[in-house]
């Protein structure tokens, strides 16, 4: 019996040994959950932090492109408006040209006539 004794604390010692072993594993993987925790705590932080950010930033840029886009309405307006007056400008000089040769022509046989009155008063003189 004495070697089933010793076998016997061995296998107490062995056991004792392995639950050791097992309470620093546990303590071990404690500690690493722990730690992964945090990371992912960390990591959630950032991720929050990066997002308000971009938030900003596309607030800012959304802004940029209202501005932008009421500034494009207003200068398509101004075309518009400059169009219109380019018609009207086109169109009055269209009128102005034609009063002219009109006018240039009655002015013409205004004076065609006051010459042939010339040269038939001097013939008559």
């Amino acid at each position: 019996m004495p070697c089933l004794s010793r076998l016997d604390d061995e296998i107490q010692a062995a056991y004792s040994y392995n639950y050791s072993f097992l309470k620093i594993a546990l303590l071990q993987v404690k500690d690493l959950q722990l730690e992964m925790e945090e990371m992912h705590d960390q990591f959630r932080e950032e991720e929050t932090a990066e997002i308000r950010e971009l938030q900003r930033e596309l607030e800012t840029t959304a802004k940029a492109c209202r501005i932008v886009n009421f500034k494009l309405r207003k200068a398509e307006r101004r075309c518009d408006q400059l169009e219109a007056e380019k018609v009207q400008a086109e169109e009055k000089s269209r009128q102005l040209e034609t009063r002219f040769r009109t006018s240039d022509d009655r002015h013409l046989l205004e004076l065609e006539e006051e010459l042939r009155v010339a040269k038939v008063s001097l013939i008559t003189i």
